[in-house]
């Protein structure tokens, strides 16, 4: 996954309201179907200041917390509870800056809840000796609440999963990086549970771990669901490709042809051609999202439209219904048409037109 061309799709892209149960005294209602409702008022956490901080990608950002949000409904379902953000992962509890005691920071008498090695920690990557790596950058939390009590709390920690080695970046390895991973989360989970009382060790904890690569690349690859202080860790990958690109063709060539004639399709559609790009996600090496993205600059409300509907009618090029497909027509930098075909379907919803 890039850094850029992210879409949070679970918070932004439907403006389809659908009926939904009250499971809490002030929830709203979710933007659709399968998607969790936000507990308002809503409450801002300072802890937003902290990820603007360390990612100022703002796709990046929101990558990580839609998919956390994704993965949490393996264990806490939409239909059963709302959601606040940050009630116990503040910035003061994360922030490691001026000899603070910060989680994110590095372990040493000063700071003995660090999640980092110390400074002068030798960490075996598999590929060599690192002393003190900083592999745990940030922690998104999600707490789900019903009946307007806490319980269940999902964490997504973002880990580089690369670390210096005599100067020069390596991997580490997979065999050590879930050590590390098992590790830390062990020690955050025992950390929160003994920290804060109405969390204690009866609300279950869903740890779930993005890795972040020396290239810019990043996807969720663990995760441990708590009830009580253990859990199994698992491990699964995500990966991300930019279409058309040479890495794409060679990872799926057969969905590389279909979004070739896909884009030939639509941009045969005017005179000038449309520019046509997309992104596709593979969690354990299966598609399971793409995202289409149709820039049309200069062009009258009948030609996008007419992108627009060729747009639709194209996506039956692509015949696998256990992938989401998510369409854009865009603008002067403003979205014109937002398509959607959920799994499962070959029916597509056109979301909203401008």
């Amino acid at each position: 996954m890039r850094k850029r061309n992210i879409l949070c799709v679970s918070l932004a892209l439907s403006l389809l309201l659908t009926a939904c149960s009250k499971t809490n005294t002030n929830e709203a209602t979710p933007l659709k179907e399968g998607d969790y409702a936000a507990i308002l008022p809503y409450e801002t956490s300072t802890t937003r200041v902290k990820h603007v901080g360390l990612f100022n990608v703002l796709d990046f950002r929101l990558q990580i917390e839609s998919g956390l949000m994704e993965l949490s409904k393996k264990h806490f379902s939409p239909s059963d509870y709302g959601y606040k953000t940050h009630q116990y992962l503040t910035y003061d509890e994360l922030d490691a800056t001026n000899g603070s005691r910060g989680l994110l920071g590095t372990l040493r008498d000063e700071n003995p809840n660090g999640l980092n090695p110390s400074t002068d920690e030798e960490f075996d990557t598999g590929n060599g000796i690192s002393t003190g790596p900083v592999l745990l950058m940030d922690a998104y939390e999600l707490d789900f609440y019903a009946n307007d009590k806490i319980k269940g709390i999902s964490v997504g920690l973002v880990m580089n999963s690369y670390a210096s080695v005599d100067d020069e970046n390596v991997d580490i390895t997979s065999k050590q990086m879930k050590s590390y991973v098992e590790v830390t989360s062990n020690k955050l989970v025992n950390y929160m549970r003994s920290r804060f009382n109405d969390i204690g060790n009866k609300v279950p904890i869903y740890i779930a771990v993005f890795t972040v690569n020396k290239d810019g690349f990043g996807g969720y690859s663990y995760d441990t669901y708590y009830q009580g202080y253990s859990g199994k860790c698992n491990s699964f990958s995500q990966e991300y490709f930019d279409f058309p690109t040479s890495s794409a063709k060679e990872y799926d060539s057969e969905t590389y042809d279909t979004f070739l004639n896909y884009r030939e399709k639509v941009s045969s559609i005017l005179p000038d051609t449309a520019y046509v790009t997309a992104e596709a996600r593979y969690t354990d090496k299966k598609l399971d999202r793409f995202t289409i993205k149709i820039t049309a600059t200069g062009k009258t409300a009948g030609e996008l439209l007419a992108v627009s509907q060729g747009a639709k009618d194209a996506l039956s090029l692509f015949a696998s219904t256990d992938c989401e497909y998510l369409v854009t027509v865009e603008t002067g930098g403003k979205v014109f048409t937002m398509l959607e075909r959920p799994i499962g379907t070959t029916k597509v919803t056109v979301i909203s037109t401008l």
